[in-house]
């Protein structure tokens, strides 16, 4: 069904509210108790959508602040609220599996000196730098040799939890594993359970001719492993070009 990102506009949500309610009006399902029940489900969730200070509360206090009873529920994630509509609308109305969520690597900076020649003329480089790699003594499990992560008993192994209350269906990131789905009871005594241990690297590159001071070189998938399997991130070398000596 319809999705929509946590940066959906007031406009994006008055469509896809239109055509949900289109969808499940009354008059287009005579005697059908379901599609009341959703159509006045949609109505209530465009209420808090639509209007930013419901809005502001729900994304700070979840259904508790939408239902006067103050701040009783938090997201640590700010895009909870929306998972917890499904992107919105999705789960809500739909009969979508939750998705679990990778995340990509975190980019990584570094700096590379050449000289106006080589600036105006083009060279190889190479440039070094720390970032994580799998840990070895564990495989990049996580856990001790012998043993291996476990389902976590809390989600099932989804890495989701959901709580339903009136209108609202939230899913929210578990917190006995923090979204993975897995839990380490005897973590790796090399990588102290995070399943990377840090490491240099060295990567040559080509400086085209013609750069400027401060020109960035992207280095895909040389940054920093994803933690939950995702992509790795980018190494961005930016050039400092050294005055010539008089």
């Amino acid at each position: 069904m319809l999705g929509i990102s946590s940066s959906a506009s007031s406009d994006e949500i008055t469509r896809v509210y239109r055509s949900l309610a289109m969808k499940y009006h009354p008059d287009r399902n005579p005697g059908n108790d379901e599609a009341s029940v959703k159509f006045k489900e949609a109505a209530e969730a465009f209420d808090v959508l639509s209007h930013p200070e419901k809005r502001a509360r729900y994304d700070r206090y979840g259904h508790a602040g939408v239902n006067g009873q103050g701040g009783a529920t938090r997201f640590h994630d700010p895009n909870d609220i929306f998972a917890a509509f499904g992107d919105i609308f999705g789960d809500l109305f739909g009969d979508r599996g939750s998705r679990q969520r990778v995340h990509r690597g975190a980019d990584i900076r570094c700096e590379v000196k050449i000289t106006l020649n080589e600036a105006a003329r083009g060279v190889d480089k190479a440039v070094r730098f720390r970032r994580h790699r799998s840990c070895h003594a564990c495989n990049g499990s996580g856990a001790r040799g012998g043993t291996r992560p476990e389902k976590c008993g809390y989600c099932g192994g989804s890495g989701r939890v959901v709580q339903s209350t009136g209108f609202f269906s939230m899913q929210t990131t578990c917190p006995g594993c923090k979204g993975s789905g897995k839990v380490i009871k005897d973590p790796c005594p090399e990588c102290r359970g995070s399943g990377f241990v840090p490491a240099m690297v060295e990567r040559e590159f080509h400086v085209p001719a013609g750069v400027d001071e401060h020109t960035r070189l992207r280095l895909p998938g040389e940054g920093e492993p994803s933690p939950d399997g995702g992509p790795p991130g980018d190494c961005y070398v930016f050039i400092a070009v050294t005055e010539h000596p008089l």
